[in-house]
């Protein structure tokens, strides 16, 4: 009998407010170190025409980090962290 695994979902947020020059790579390492599993980070871009004095990531961990991650000690202080919205697309 096939067996039907279940891939469970990763804890998202926005991270944003951080310096300008802030890089994926510095936020997945700061999340390593606070202990965070398998982070995975997307510098996100702001939409044309439009510019941001400050960097904004989509950020991501496994599930098993939760306590980790909402950790409000675990963030720079300053930073907005919050739950990433997904939106669900219509297929025609």
């Amino acid at each position: 009998a096939a067996c039907v695994l279940a891939i469970p979902r990763r804890i998202t947020a926005f991270v944003g407010r951080l310096d300008f020059d802030t890089t994926e790579e510095e936020v997945c390492n700061m999340m390593k170190s606070a202990g965070m599993v398998d982070p995975k980070c997307k510098r996100l871009l702001p939409k044309q025409g439009l510019t941001f004095k400050t960097a904004a990531f989509m950020a991501s961990c496994s599930i098993e980090s939760e306590s980790v991650f909402y950790t409000e000690a675990n963030w720079p202080i300053g930073c907005e962290v919050r739950d990433w919205y997904f939106k669900v697309i219509q297929s025609v």
